[in-house]
This record gives structure tokens, sequence and C-alpha cells, in this order.
């Protein structure tokens, strides 16, 4: 009963008023501050996905014409991506066109659930 009485009285004193919109504007920065993560939050991504297309550029294109990775014994030429993640099936492919292949067993050591290993081409080729 008194807290109803004195409500009035007590908001409208200039302390308290300025209290009041204080914790507004404070409500307000808040809210811009999460916006403001939020958009952060984005460009952080954008950019991880530029770096990660930007790689891919590098290595695909900018240092197979580059002189020193010209070489045809290189085995960064070889790459090429059937089931591995990043082109090593044309490179573990390369490396037994080189050497041979013997008995054709293998461990592959790692691996996930199969849907991206490095020897699951070379398994299917018999």
């Amino acid at each position: 009963m008194l807290k109803r009485i004195f409500a009035k009285p007590y908001r409208s004193l200039p302390v308290i008023r300025e209290s009041y919109h204080i914790k507004a504007l404070l409500q307000n920065v808040t809210a811009s501050l999460q916006n403001i993560m939020a958009c952060l939050r984005n460009i952080e991504n954008y950019l991880k996905e530029l770096k990660a297309t930007q790689t891919m550029r590098l290595v695909d294109f900018d240092l197979r014409d580059h002189p020193r990775y010209g070489d045809p014994q290189r085995l960064l030429r070889y790459q090429a991506q059937v089931c591995s993640q990043n082109g090593e099936d044309g490179i573990i492919h390369e490396i037994f066109c080189r050497i041979g292949t013997g008995t054709r067993i293998f461990a592959e050591v790692g691996v996930g659930d199969g849907s991206e290993n490095n020897i699951a081409f070379l398994l299917s080729q018999g």
C-alpha cells in the first residue's frame, strides 16, 4: 500500500528520473552492442571463407603456374580429389604409379566415416 502511494512522487524525483533514463540508455547500448557482435561474427565467418577460397586459389592456380612448381616430378601437379579432402587421391595414385604396387595391402590410420578417406579411391580401383 505504501509502495503504491509513494511510487509516483518517488519517480518524479530528478535523481530517480535520471536513473530510469540511464537504464533505458543502457538497454539501448546493450542492444546495439549485441547487433555489433552479430555483425562481427558474420564478418569473421566471411573472412574465414575468403581465406579458404584464397588458399585454394593459391594452391590450385598461382603455385601451379610458378616455375618452381612446374617440374613434372612434383607431386602437387597430380593432386586430384575423388574421395579425399585435399587432392590426396591423385597424389597417392601418382606415387603408386612411380613405385609400383606389390600385394595391394594397406591400412589407413585416423579414418572418419569413410566418405573422405585417402585410400577409398585406390580401394575402389581394385
